[in-house]
């Protein structure tokens, strides 16, 4: 009875989906080498997707009105600006939901909120990124995205 259980087994958990894969690769292999020629090819793509603090800084959009808004950008900026690589994709995937250059722009939209209220957001499906223009120092915004950042709860998607 065993060995009826482990065929069984064996054809629907390895034969049946390695059938399945065999003869999509026949299909993608020609689709797909068209995109990638070569390991070169699949290095530049990968280089290109790497973020940077000079690329994430091209994706951000932002329109300040206010003396307020165009100082809170300012220490956004100021704050990408001393990110390491490590910090740098984690604050790529709160704004974005990727920690690759997987978005070509970044809409920040400035909001009032003030006191315990206060605090980035971010909407990955829209790519927008709401910044508070009431931060009254540089420290002020980067104390609030180091907490951001280092709360495992900032990273789990909650449309609640």
């Amino acid at each position: 009875m065993k060995q009826v259980f482990l065929k069984i087994a064996h054809k629907e958990l390895i034969q049946k989906p390695k059938y399945a894969l065999d003869k999509m690769s026949e299909v993608s292999r020609v689709i797909l080498k068209g995109f990638f020629p070569n390991s070169q090819e699949v290095e530049k793509m990968y280089t290109e997707k790497m973020p940077t603090v000079k690329k994430v800084l091209k994706l951000l959009q932002a329109t300040p009105s206010t003396k307020a808004e165009s100082q809170s950008f300012k220490y956004l900026q100021q704050y990408l600006r001393g990110l390491d690589d490590v910090l740098l994709r984690k604050m790529l995937r709160f704004m974005t939901g990727s920690d690759v250059m997987a978005v070509e722009k970044i809409q920040i939209m400035f909001t009032s909120l003030d006191g315990l209220a206060r605090r980035p957001v971010s909407h990955t499906c829209g790519l927008v990124f709401e910044l508070p223009s009431t931060y009254q120092s540089y420290p002020e915004l980067r104390g609030e995205m180091e907490n951001i950042l280092s709360s495992k709860e900032c990273f789990k998607m909650d449309i609640v």
